[in-house]
């Protein structure tokens, strides 16, 4: 049986959060949740998570910044990051880029689009252990 990959869901908001991980536990995913920047930059830290969603308006610490500080930690450095924004993506997208997100999703996240989203993106895992992403490989939770 494969292991169960861990999604670290960053979001102010409760009804967001309450969402992203119900849907997340039942493709089969273990999930963890912070409600800003800080408190996702010192969850990653701890956890290790496999894969981060990270909304990019919220209090504290936004999601750009927060990006940023989890690039430039080499413990953290290799996590892919999905940033979330219930904005016009356009004007985020360079921001997105410019912190060091992975892919940028605009909310709300219909739930096939979050499936395709987080089983293709490769693993922290599998990326350390080659020292280079490998191919993204579907997730059978």
């Amino acid at each position: 049986m494969p292991e169960r990959r861990t999604i670290l869901v960053t979001d102010d908001s409760s009804a967001n959060r309450d969402l992203l991980c119900g849907q997340l536990s039942t493709l089969g995913f273990w999930t963890e949740a912070a409600t800003n920047g800080e408190e996702a930059v010192r969850a990653a830290r701890r956890l290790k998570p496999d894969l981060i969603l990270m909304d990019i308006e919220m209090p504290v610490m936004n999601g750009h910044q927060a990006c940023k500080q989890l690039k430039s930690d080499p413990e953290t450095a290799e996590i892919p990051v999905l940033m979330m924004t219930g904005f016009d993506p356009r004007p985020e997208r360079a921001k997105m880029v410019e912190a060091g997100g992975d892919d940028l999703i605009v909310k709300p996240i219909p739930m096939r689009d979050l499936q395709v989203r987080v089983r293709t993106r490769p693993s922290r895992r599998s990326r350390s252990m080659t020292g280079s992403p490998s191919p993204p490989k579907p997730w059978r939770g």
